[in-house]
């Protein structure tokens, strides 16, 4: 499969899949891929293992909002991103290892980029289709079902 890619280095840009393989866990329950690329741009050919994952409008949104922010290293860059028949999907590089364990467990460039992406949004309009998560939100979106327990990435998942 050849695809333009638009996102990564202009409309002269291409894709090409060279092979694929599904792969499982982490903290999303959406269909993931590893994918071995080869993307020409400008007369280079640069072969590369990028992540192929189906996601929603929301995350399509945050993930061009946040690499258009300041540096923020773990943040990934977008190398293409879509819609089809499937629904959303993004390409981006892929990042070996371990989801954390626990949040406490979260290394400390996530949270530097997080704080900085969140810094430079402040007080900005919010990009298309992300939710203003604040005390109306919570109120409206997330309440506490009886057994006290919260499944957040549900409910963003639903809207």
């Amino acid at each position: 499969m050849t695809r333009h890619a638009g996102a990564f280095g202009g409309s002269g840009s291409r894709i090409e899949i060279v092979s694929r393989e599904p792969i499982s866990g982490g903290f999303s329950a959406a269909t993931k891929e590893r994918l071995r690329i080869v993307i020409a741009d400008r007369g280079q050919r640069v072969e590369q293992t990028a992540l192929l994952k189906r996601t929603s409008a929301i995350e399509v949104s945050a993930l061009r909002a946040a690499s258009g922010g300041p540096s923020a290293a773990a943040i990934p860059k977008i190398i293409d991103a879509g819609i089809d028949a499937d629904g959303h999907w993004i390409l981006t590089p892929f990042y070996s290892g371990n989801p954390a364990a626990a949040e406490t467990l979260i290394p400390d460039n996530v949270v530097e980029s997080l704080a900085r992406m969140h810094i430079h949004h402040l007080k900005r309009p919010s990009p298309d289709h992300i939710p203003v998560v604040d005390s109306s939100w919570w109120q409206a979106n997330a309440p506490y079902p009886s057994n006290g327990s919260l499944d957040l990435h549900a409910r963003l998942r639903e809207q």
